[in-house]
This record gives C-alpha cells, sequence and structure tokens, in this order.
C-alpha cells in the first residue's frame, strides 16, 4: 500500500472481458479441447530394482537371505549355501542336507576358499627384528618466558 493512493480490490487487477462467446460455440470448442487431452504417463512406485551380482551365474555358494523379522543383532544373511542347479531367476541350493528353491533376488555369492593342502609351504621361524633408537638431547634452546 502506497501512501495517497486508493485501495484497489482483487478484482480490479483483471480486466474485464467484453466478448461472451455463444454457448453452443463454447460447448463445441469445449469438446475439441478434452478430446485432444492425454492421460499421464503411471508411475509404479511399488517395483523396486535389486543388484544381481554377476557372479551368481558361477558361484559354488551363495548367502540366503533372511525376509522375516530379525532380532537386533542377528545377520541379514544365513549360509553359506552349496549351489545345486540355477536358472535366470531360481536357485536350488543345499540348505542343511534339504533341497531348497528360492528366487535370485534372496542370494548373492559366496566366496568360498579352497584348502590347497598341496601347495601349502613349509612354515619358517618367524624373523624378529630388534630396533634400536639413540636419544638425542638438544642443546641450546632457549628458555621461554611467558
Amino acid at each position: 500500500m502506497v501512501y495517497g493512493a486508493p485501495i484497489r480490490l482483487p478484482g480490479e487487477f483483471l480486466s474485464p472481458t467484453t466478448d461472451s462467446p455463444d454457448p453452443a460455440t463454447f460447448v463445441g470448442k469445449l469438446k475439441e479441447v478434452m478430446q485432444r487431452l492425454l492421460p499421464f504417463k503411471t508411475q509404479h512406485h511399488d517395483q523396486h530394482s535389486v543388484f544381481v551380482s554377476k557372479d551368481l551365474s558361477s558361484c559354488s555358494h551363495v548367502f540366503l537371505r533372511t525376509d522375516a523379522l530379525r532380532k537386533g543383532l542377528q545377520p541379514p544373511y544365513e549360509g553359506p549355501f552349496q549351489v545345486l542347479d540355477r536358472n535366470e531367476k531360481i536357485f536350488k541350493i543345499n540348505k542343511n542336507g534339504k533341497e531348497l528353491t528360492v528366487n535370485i533376488d534372496r542370494v548373492k555369492p559366496a566366496y568360498v576358499l579352497r584348502d590347497c593342502d598341496s601347495t601349502r609351504l613349509p612354515a619358517s621361524e618367524p624373523q624378529h627384528h630388534r630396533r634400536t633408537c639413540k636419544r638425542t638431547e638438544q642443546q641450546g634452546l632457549p628458555d621461554l618466558k611467558l
């Protein structure tokens, strides 16, 4: 509000229209515009993508994700379990002697070290190193007074 200027109502900001269209013409134009409208592309928010490792196609053991409610320190994965058979979306694993069929989304590859008894090197004596340090005194430093 400016001092000395009259107060304007919100309706005064819009310029009045002088032409009032014929109702039949208005309805015809409205139908044309409504027929040209296209619906918005829908979005699916519930779908989430799951990371699938490349190593799943060749691994011998996998970890199995537990989808049940877990307690505080319970790990999210069980295993490793041996892979019996696999295809694009399904894994058959040996879980405690039982064959279990699971979806690929619930497994991740386990990297198991193989025993290498024939390639073991003979154990050698550990070498002990002794570190010697010299203590040096710095001389000639002035005393600082605060």
